[in-house]
């Protein structure tokens, strides 16, 4: 977290190739929000993991087709003054949650900062890329030290 604190999330890697998947994986997520294991405990109760969906797509989005990662944040807005609601509530935690959309054809072109470099050993049309992926396998606990704040 920006403050320093930890928190235990389930994050969920999804890979899509064509656009027509997204309803698979609304049953998927749907499954995980009612799976009991997906759980903690906290003060004698269980509570449920905040889950990120990361999707990784296999094709470019309309209208986003130059952002190779979009971070679509949940955001509490006042409905009449449209002002953002700082304070956070369990409720509305344990009911949203954050997705990350990794647009792999546009990784290719762009690594622009660590993150970008590191989504590069997805990239399926690069042969190199299949002997980075291996070497990411061999050497874990580098690329683990080199991209932790990531």
């Amino acid at each position: 977290m920006p403050d320093g604190t930890k928190k235990l999330v389930l994050i969920e890697l999804q890979k899509l190739r064509i656009d027509t998947d997204s309803m698979r994986f609304r049953r998927y997520l749907g499954i995980q929000y009612a799976d009991p294991n997906n759980t903690f405990l906290l003060e004698g109760k269980d509570k449920p993991l905040p889950i990120i969906s990361i999707y990784f797509l296999g094709y470019t989005l309309k209208n986003i087709d130059s952002i190779p990662v979009v971070h679509v944040r949940r955001q509490y807005l006042d409905n009449f003054t449209g002002e953002e609601i700082k304070e956070r509530t369990d409720f509305i935690e344990e009911l949203s949650h954050d997705i990350i959309l990794i647009q792999l054809p546009l990784i290719k072109h762009r690594k622009r900062y660590e993150l970008e470099q590191l989504l590069s050993i997805f990239d399926e049309q690069n042969q190199t890329v299949v002997e980075m992926r291996h070497q990411f396998l061999r050497n874990t606990s580098q690329y683990c030290r080199d991209f932790t704040q990531l």
